[in-house]
């Protein structure tokens, strides 16, 4: 491909800044990002969003860098960025005492455990093709195979230890609760994220699984990783008309942005307002699915350092907060996680208040609170048992477009910036 194709990018989260970060060290010269935030200085990264308090980097978004996070690792090598290891969990039970974070409520014999971890590398195994490529590339069978909720899939093979002892963690990264009945194929393609360096071995303890920060924060990192991108910030996309030889995107009011390649990396439900969609993305964008979560900074004292509450891990208590860890140890300042549940924001802010007494904390200042409706895109278990991640897939470089957002590699920075790297280095060689 021409080195001097113009390419536009829609949305500068994760996915489309490691677009434009990957199309620029292939050679490409026209590379133009368009970036809803008003701010290019301090609010390039999508959910990725890092603000300072007493000097320490406080994130909300993405948190934190798992053992296994390679294309995250070497971008904040590339950023000359320090990863700080974070304090293991505990779980705070529901009768107020507490136990290191992947130890299950229910003791185990070594023999039943090692059993249920033979179940789990049969399935790792026997399903191995969806750790090396996205969903949408995985074959159909093995798609369908892993398309029933995570919850039954866990039922199904009888992995009560590793659910108790791993998924309150997950649960409070944003993978949702039971009751969402999230497909299982997501939450396994997640497992290697979790293992130390990538050993599967490591997850034999789950309460050695190693945790990092930024020392920057996620959004210090994309904002040093961006500074040399062309990144047009405060853009408001009013349309995008398309054709096989390219296209323009038309932005706040008058202006307009033409382009030979078009990457969309925004949520694609909320491009149907704007794009020229055909029938075949119509029907798949439609389909798509979020969580609703809330996310907290705040400025306490009297609390633990890294807590996730064993009560709030069920359903019927949305809104609480089910986990919270300081940013550092020196400093009185914490992220707090929950879902809303469909709740309002002021209803939140008073749960949040109210939970921060009931664990033994003070307020120190006002909390601030940021409330997602669109965390983690993904389909549910009967379209993708469907093929709607396939039929994405098949849409790649079709009408001059491309999607390299959260949806096409759910879930987290690590799995959105390896797809949107590959996708790059397959269709602009």
């Amino acid at each position: 491909m021409d080195k001097n194709t113009r390419i536009c990018i829609v949305g500068a989260g994760p996915g489309g800044l490691m677009s434009a970060l990957t199309l620029r060290r292939l050679g490409y010269n026209h590379v133009t990002v368009l970036n809803r935030d008003a701010c290019h200085a301090h609010h390039i990264g999508g959910k990725c969003h890092t603000v300072k308090h007493d000097e320490i980097a406080c994130d909300t978004g993405a948190v934190f860098v798992l053992g296994t996070y390679p294309t995250v690792k070497r971008l904040a090598k590339q950023a000359d960025i320090q990863l700080i290891k974070s304090p293991p969990f505990v779980i705070q039970c529901k009768d107020g005492s507490t136990r290191p974070f992947g130890c299950p409520p229910h003791p185990i014999s070594f023999w039943k455990k090692a059993a249920e971890y033979i179940r789990i590398f049969i399935q790792v195994i026997k399903y191995h093709q969806i750790f090396k490529c996205s969903v949408g590339e995985v074959h159909p069978r093995i798609v369908k195979d892993l398309a029933l909720p995570y919850s039954d899939w866990v039922a199904k093979y009888r992995l009560n230890f590793f659910n108790g002892a791993v998924y309150p963690l997950m649960r409070s990264f944003g993978f949702g609760y039971d009751e969402q009945k999230v497909p299982a194929v997501y939450i396994l393609k997640c497992f290697p994220c979790f293992a130390t360096n990538g050993n599967w071995l490591s997850l034999w303890n789950p309460s050695k699984i190693d945790l990092y920060r930024i020392k920057e924060g996620y959004g210090g990192l994309w904002k040093r990783l961006g500074s040399d991108l062309d990144i047009l910030s405060d853009i408001k996309v009013d349309q995008i008309q398309r054709n096989e030889h390219g296209g323009v995107v038309h932005h706040n009011g008058n202006m307009k942005t033409e382009f030979d390649k078009l990457i969309l990396s925004c949520p694609l439900d909320e491009a149907l307002k704007f794009l020229d969609a055909s029938s075949e993305e119509k029907a798949i964008f439609s389909k798509i699915k979020c969580f609703s979560v809330w996310q907290a900074i705040v400025q306490a004292e009297g609390l633990g350092d890294a807590v996730i509450i064993e009560k709030y891990q069920s359903h019927a208590f949305v809104g609480h907060a089910m986990s919270y860890h300081r940013y550092n140890p020196e400093k009185n300042w914490y992220y707090f996680f929950g879902y809303t549940g469909g709740k309002p924001e002021n209803e939140i802010m008073e749960i949040l208040k109210k939970d921060i007494e009931d664990f033994g904390g003070r307020l120190l200042s006002e909390p601030i609170l940021r409330c997602w409706k669109d965390f983690d895109p993904h389909f549910n278990t009967k379209d993708v048992a469907d093929g709607y991640q396939g039929r994405l897939e098949k849409l790649q470089g079709k009408n001059s477009t491309y999607y390299s957002g959260a949806l096409l590699n759910p879930f987290g920075v690590e799995l959105v910036a390896s797809y949107a790297e590959k996708l790059m280095k397959k269709h602009f060689p």
